[in-house]
């Protein structure tokens, strides 16, 4: 990790893995739906899923003064975000459940990005939240009460 660097994650992209399995597979995708789907096509199917889903990561870096988002597949970036500051941190599931959640939502800037497995989230989630904007305004009202009392 470089010096300027808060925190830096690179993984496997969940997220767009997903949605390259309906990208392919639903009706009007690639393929035609499975009802009309010969065996080949199928099988077709399942090999350019396999080659996408090996290929799709995700890159997020925190600096003090920036962060960066990144979805690559295989090396080649296709989507990013950079802004100044994360604002809030949750787990993408109902409610901001852990419990049936695949990863967690990161807003840099008013934009959110959808970033982890359910094998990193926690881990990912802890890390990130505490170089929020929201963490930082929560440390500082309780020290604020603690002054008070």
């Amino acid at each position: 990790m470089k010096p300027d660097v808060l925190y830096e994650y690179s993984g496997r992209d969940g997220v767009a893995v997903f949605f390259s399995f309906f990208f392919i597979f639903i009706p009007g995708g690639v393929v035609p739906g499975l009802p009309f789907m010969s065996i080949q096509a199928f099988l077709m199917g399942v090999g350019l899923f396999i080659v996408l889903a090996l290929g799709m990561r995700c890159k997020i870096i925190v600096r003090p003064d920036s962060a960066e988002f990144v979805r690559t597949c295989y090396f080649i970036p296709y989507s990013g975000h950079l802004g100044q500051e994360i604002t809030t941190v949750r787990f993408d599931g109902d409610w901001g459940d852990e419990d049936k959640s695949a990863g967690v939502v990161v807003t840099i800037d008013s934009v959110e990005v959808h970033i982890g497995t359910k094998k990193c989230m926690a881990e990912l989630h802890d890390s990130l939240f505490r170089l929020s904007v929201e963490y930082k305004e929560m440390q500082a009202r309780y020290e604020l009460q603690g002054d008070l009392r």
